[in-house]
């Protein structure tokens, strides 16, 4: 069973007039963003298969509101594939403006949304680690690259997060003794 997050807004008294939110606490007893992460941190695949390749990093943001690059630009193998990238339950399938998008929920408020894919999947399908879910959809996310690449984004609540923390990319370097 997923723990559930449960967040609630602190806000200043001139908070009504001062823009957004100044603080977010979470209430006893819940799952913090901060363990959540710990816990899924280098259990994911790659939802290109393989080691992936970057290409265009994920760049959050100054101030949520701004604009930014809420995801990571993965190249894909010729085949188009896009695999899951852990297990989870399939929430949307469908057009978003002008792409065709899939979104997963992995649980503990984690969510996968991948465009642009065609998939036959429907909202409600379970899905493992590693199994296709769909195919890039024809036309290229990646304007700028000669190879056709998806965009993954992940957010953890209402919060974008990099996604390439959950397939190892980041995981801590282990420094060995020099041999002497």
């Amino acid at each position: 069973m997923a723990a559930a997050l449960l967040i609630i807004s602190v806000l200043s008294p001139t908070a009504a007039t001062a823009g957004p939110p100044t603080g977010v606490v979470t209430v006893a007893g819940t799952v913090s963003n901060d363990s959540v992460l710990a816990k899924h941190r280098g259990q994911w695949e790659s939802p290109t298969g393989g080691a992936p390749k970057v290409a265009k990093d994920f760049q959050p943001p100054a101030e949520r509101w701004l604009s930014g690059h809420r995801g990571v630009d993965l190249t894909v193998d010729w085949n188009g594939q896009v695999r899951a990238p852990a297990d989870g339950k399939v929430t949307h399938v469908g057009t978003v403006v002008d792409r065709n998008t899939i979104t997963i929920d992995h649980g503990d408020g984690l969510r996968s949304s991948f465009e642009p894919v065609d998939s036959d999947l429907k909202r409600g399908d379970r899905v493992r680690k590693g199994q296709v879910i769909g195919v890039l959809e024809n036309g290229n996310h990646c304007v700028f690259s000669v190879r056709a690449c998806v965009h993954w984004g992940v957010r953890l609540g209402e919060d974008y997060v990099n996604p390439l923390q959950f397939i190892g990319a980041f995981l801590p370097s282990v420094l060995l003794p020099v041999p002497q």
